[in-house]
């Protein structure tokens, strides 16, 4: 049996707990009531907004954890060089340490257009100062970066 055919069989009982219930509470119609159990009973607003505050301290938290992050370094060529970074860690020290570790020493401080960096599908310049867990896309521990070496330097000794 469905709520159509309980009122239907029994209209006056219905509004009569409707009325008991909006005597008892003070409200004028059900929707009042309605909205009223829907607020109490709400997740959201139980304790009086403390969960919110709950929240916001686990997210400040979050962003002072320390964690690494894994950054995959893939030539179009197909060379791949996986490297771990500190997630405070500036670009500019993640693109110095990566130049160093292909023996590019050269060009820290300035690619001279012989490599290009694309992480989180934004080409990246030297001297960006920007933490590296503030550029990487929702905070994952494992990214991509694409390096288009124009000149075919990595990897080629």
């Amino acid at each position: 049996m469905d709520w159509t055919s309980i009122y239907q069989q029994n209209p006056n009982t219905i509004n009569q707990m409707f009325n008991q219930m909006n005597h008892n509470q003070g409200f004028n119609n059900a929707m009042d009531q309605i909205n009223f159990m829907a607020l109490n009973n709400s997740p959201k607003m139980e304790g009086g907004g403390r969960n919110f505050d709950k929240a916001q301290n686990d997210l400040n938290a979050l962003n002072r954890r320390k964690y690494k992050i894994n950054l995959i370094f893939t030539t179009l060529r197909g060379v791949k060089i996986n490297m771990f970074f500190d997630c405070d860690e500036t670009i500019e020290n993640v693109i110095t340490k990566f130049l160093k570790r292909v023996n590019l020493d050269r060009l820290i401080g300035n690619l001279n257009n012989e490599i290009k960096i694309i992480l989180s599908a934004e080409h990246i310049d030297y001297g960006d100062k920007r933490r590296l867990k503030d550029v990487i896309m929702g905070g994952s521990t494992t990214s991509n970066v694409v390096v288009h070496d124009t000149k075919n330097i990595i990897g080629a000794q």
